[in-house]
């Protein structure tokens, strides 16, 4: 995405360390929302996951993880990860204690990547 540009990992977390020291209510909006595009077989593997876990787990009050299944777009190799996989990881992320909803597909018909228009 274009945006990561300007803001990589690193300093999204460290936004995200920094809102922790605040003192901001911890409620459920007040939780900063990520998103994480499943892609079949290249960030949905245990591993993957695990690494993923590790990296969010001393965020755990602060944030909230949408996982997103990617929607096959002709053209691109990627591929769509099979629900019942999204789900195991929805269910690991939350035994980890990380806030994980899992966002409706749409955009499948205008072949979009994870809702959003390819520039068909």
């Amino acid at each position: 995405m274009p945006i990561n540009a300007t803001y990589d990992l690193k300093s999204v977390l460290e936004f995200i360390k920094d809102q922790d020291t605040t003192g901001r209510e911890k409620s459920g909006r007040d939780k900063i929302t990520l998103e994480y595009v499943v892609l079949a077989g290249l960030n949905d593997t245990q591993d993957q996951i695990k690494r993923l876990s590790e990296l969010l787990r001393p965020f755990a009050r602060n944030v909230k993880l949408n996982l997103i299944p990617y929607n096959r777009v002709e053209g691109l190799d990627y591929k769509s990860p099979k629900i019942q996989g999204v789900f195991e990881i929805q269910e690991y992320l939350v035994g980890c204690g990380i806030s994980t909803f899992i966002r409706k597909n749409r955009g499948r018909e205008a072949s979009a990547a994870c809702g959003q228009l390819s520039g068909r």
